[in-house]
């Protein structure tokens, strides 16, 4: 641009040492391509951060399953037929001092509260030992 002004300007006999450009304007077409480009990198700067988002919440559900996976591997190994039964009988427990604390009067009978506590297996043992026929 210098080049071009100083070649113009000889032909009149005029020396140009150096060239500022002080004001300049842009046309309304070129700023809303401008505006439309910064927008458009915008946009995809936010798509961007919303897939690394959803990556690291990915990893997080699965770490969070398979950290439940091995609890749940653990209780299995640690579960046996009689920490079973514990757990049965400490259920009926609960239940049956909850229905006792009641104002209200509730008639149940035991396999509503969760007091058959001689599964079918037991039973069937129970009869064939001639158990059954014990008074309690």
């Amino acid at each position: 641009m210098k080049r071009a002004l100083q070649e113009r300007a000889a032909l009149y006999f005029i020396l140009i040492d150096d060239v500022a450009i002080t004001h300049l304007t842009f046309t309304d077409r070129f700023l809303a391509a401008v505006e439309a480009k910064q927008t458009a990198e915008q946009d995809a700067e936010r798509v961007r951060y919303l897939v690394e988002q959803a990556v690291q919440e990915k990893k997080s559900i699965i770490v969070q399953a398979e950290g439940e996976s091995v609890s749940a591997e653990l209780i299995g190994k640690t579960m046996n037929p009689m920490y079973l039964e514990l757990k049965r009988v400490e259920g009926s427990k609960k239940v049956a001092e909850i229905l006792s604390e009641a104002n209200n009067r509730a008639f149940i009978d035991v396999d509503t509260l969760l007091m058959n506590l001689v599964t079918p297996m037991q039973a069937k043992l129970l009869k064939l030992n001639n158990f059954d026929k014990v008074k309690v």
